[in-house]
Formats: structure tokens, C-alpha cells, sequence
């Protein structure tokens, strides 16, 4: 039987041979540069996509606040609302002074401030505009009878009956006087019950002139409180307003001062 003809059949009696891809390179990864941030790995610092880089400032709480400041100094000052409202009140005390004053003025001679008894004559001075009338004070049903002379004019004053009655605790109106100029006049009135009857001169509240200082007191005391309310609320108003605005000016970092 000859030597057998095919390859040897034994272990190798070669080198060794070494990896099929080559060694690994030194100090490198097995398949490349290793992944970056945001990858498998992620940022060495665990960031994160989107995160700010590690050690860059943000922006740290309060950022465009307000200013702190001194509310001292707010400008103007509250007192000057205070000072518009007791403008105010005392515009409606001199409204109700004045309107009294008036009606003391206007009323104070209506009722007689000339008195005469049944069958004296007396000399009085009248004036159309105050609206000149006879007074009786005595007991109720007595007759009487007037008559009136005299005047700067030749116009004679005529006597008739009251537009209104007037009717007070020790006073009736019994006939009103119709002049054309002021000047004196002579009165003569009569009573049938003369002891105990009183007549007198004074005014009456129906001539359009006769209550003109009453008409003017009203319009006051309704037309000066309403100019002092309307002058607080405008004060008032403008004063909240530009505080406001001070207020915010001083919040942004402003100083009186510069």
C-alpha cells in the first residue's frame, strides 16, 4: 500500500494567525468616535437636548421687577383731595348762610313794620317793586274800610283785593297797594270793632320784585354747592391720576432727585 495522497490531516504546523479585521486602534473605539451628547451616552452631565451648555448663566428670578421705593415720595400729596372736599363743604355752608341771610332780608318786612289804629292816619313810604299791602290784626268778621293819598306822581294809589291770601299767627292780608312811584303815602284805615283792631303796612310775596333776594338766595344755595362738588370730584381725580403716574415713574427705577 503506497503513501497516502491527499492533505495532511493533523494539527497546523504554521504561525498563529492574528484577527480577521485587524487589531483595535490604541485608546479608540472598537467601531469609530465614540457617540456624542444627546446620543446613547448622553451629555456628561446629563443636559439633555435643549438645555442651556453647563455653565452659561440664565436669567435668575425677578428679572424686570419693580423697583422698590419710598412711598413718601408720591407725589402730590393726598391732603390736597381733602383739601377739595372741605372746599366743598364750606361752598355749602356759605350756600345755606347766604340763602338764609336772603330770606331774612326778603321776609322781614313782610309783616307790618308800621302799625296804626282804626281811624289814625298814617304817613308810610312805599315802593312798587317791594309790593306794599294793609295788614289787619283784630277779631275775626270786623268790617273795615281804607283809603290812600298823597305820592310824588299825579297818579292816584289805588287799593284791591289780594292776588294770594296771606295768612299768619297775628296777621291777614286784607288789600294790596297799587303805586306807580315810591314815595310817601297817607294811609287812613277804620274798624268797626276799633278798640280792638290794629292795621299795618308791610309787603306781599306775589309782586314779581318782592321776592327777587329770596329767587337769587336759592339759586345760591343750589349753584355754590354744586361748583364746590364738581370742583372736589375734578381735584380729586387729577390727584389718583397723577399719583398713578408717579407711582409707576418711581417702580421703573426714577428718583425725584435725578
Amino acid at each position: 500500500m503506497g503513501p497516502p495522497t491527499g492533505p495532511p490531516t493533523g494539527p497546523p504546523t504554521g504561525p498563529p494567525m492574528g484577527p480577521p479585521y485587524g487589531p483595535p486602534p490604541q485608546g479608540g473605539h472598537p467601531f469609530g468616535a465614540p457617540p456624542g451628547p444627546g446620543f446613547a451616552g448622553g451629555p456628561p452631565h446629563g443636559g439633555g437636548f435643549g438645555a442651556p451648555p453647563y455653565g452659561m448663566p440664565g436669567y435668575g428670578p425677578g428679572y424686570g421687577g419693580p423697583v422698590p421705593y419710598d412711598r413718601k415720595l408720591i407725589r402730590p400729596k393726598r391732603r390736597w383731595i381733602a383739601v377739595g372736599w372741605i372746599f366743598f363743604l364750606v361752598t355749602v355752608v356759605v350756600g345755606l348762610v347766604t340763602f338764609a341771610s336772603r330770606v331774612e332780608t326778603d321776609f322781614s318786612d313782610i309783616l307790618p313794620t308800621t302799625q296804626f289804629q282804626s281811624g289814625e292816619t298814617r304817613t308810610v313810604t312805599l315802593d312798587p317793586d317791594r309790593g306794599p299791602a294793609i295788614y289787619v290784626s283784630g277779631p275775626q268778621g270786623a268790617r273795615f274800610d281804607c283809603d290812600i293819598s298823597g305820592g310824588p306822581g299825579p297818579e292816584k294809589p289805588a287799593l284791591f283785593k289780594p292776588t294770594v291770601p296771606q295768612a299768619y299767627p297775628d296777621w291777614e292780608l286784607v288789600l294790596e297797594i297799587g303805586v306807580k312811584q315810591p314815595g310817601d303815602y297817607q294811609i287812613n284805615c277804620r274798624s268797626d270793632q276799633a278798640a280792638s283792631t290794629v292795621f299795618g303796612v308791610g309787603r306781599t310775596i306775589t309782586t314779581p320784585g318782592a321776592t327777587q333776594s329770596l329767587v337769587e338766595g336759592g339759586l345760591l344755595l343750589i349753584g355754590l354747592p354744586s361748583l364746590g362738588f364738581i370742583a372736589a370730584v375734578i381735584v380729586t381725580i387729577v390727584i389718583l391720576v397723577r399719583r398713578s403716574l408717579f407711582k409707576k415713574r418711581l417702580a421703573a427705577g426714577w428718583h425725584p432727585g435725578g
